[in-house]
């Protein structure tokens, strides 16, 4: 239970990243996740066999890390959160026009040590302590709800999503139906 990939992103220009692998695919997989997501929906999870791809954007930043599927996705989320904030201290608006990896000397060991950090077991069902390091103070009601609403919504696009890829599905399989019924006819004639 942990999450073993970090990365932030403009676009699909990768700027810092970190990994628990010294050997992967996972920066193939970054990749193609970073090349499908939205800039209107804000936050988002992927499902990759036993591996969720968490998302959020943030000034047209993307954080993405992945985490077991067992981890949940509250502390994925705190981490992002945490990471988004840090980056925009250290770096504010210039991720938008800078390079490749350019932040990689500077933002890599921050990923690193918050992932360590996050990774912690804690006394929490979720293996996570909840004393985080963190200039923000404790939630209040208001982010709370905020945050249900974020939820809400990411499930209602998901829904949105499936329901969409099921219709498309049925016309196909409708006008497969319609192809071989002219087909049948045709035979018959």
């Amino acid at each position: 239970m942990s999450i073993t990939y970090a990365c932030v992103a403009s676009g699909v220009k990768i700027l810092a990243e970190v990994s628990a692998y010294t050997t992967s695919n996972i920066t193939v997989a970054a990749n193609c996740i970073l090349e499908k997501i939205s800039p209107t929906v804000d936050r988002m999870t992927y499902t990759y066999k036993e591996h969720f791809f968490h998302y959020i954007i943030q000034d047209e930043v993307i954080y993405l890390c992945m985490a077991d599927a067992s981890f949940g996705r509250e502390v994925p989320f705190a981490f992002l959160r945490d990471i988004a904030g840090r980056f925009q201290a250290m770096y504010g608006s210039i991720a938008k026009t800078a390079f490749t990896m350019e932040m990689q000397p500077g933002f890599g060991p921050v990923l690193s040590a918050q992932m360590s950090h996050f990774n912690v077991p804690g006394e929490n069902p979720g293996g996570w302590s909840m004393s985080m390091p963190s200039s923000r103070p404790a939630s209040s009601g208001s982010q709370k709800i905020k945050a249900i609403e974020d939820d809400l919504g990411e499930v209602r696009t998901l829904t949105l999503d499936v329901i969409g890829k099921r219709s498309l599905l049925f016309s196909c399989l409708v006008l497969s139906c319609l192809v071989l019924s002219c087909l049948v006819l045709s035979c018959l004639v």
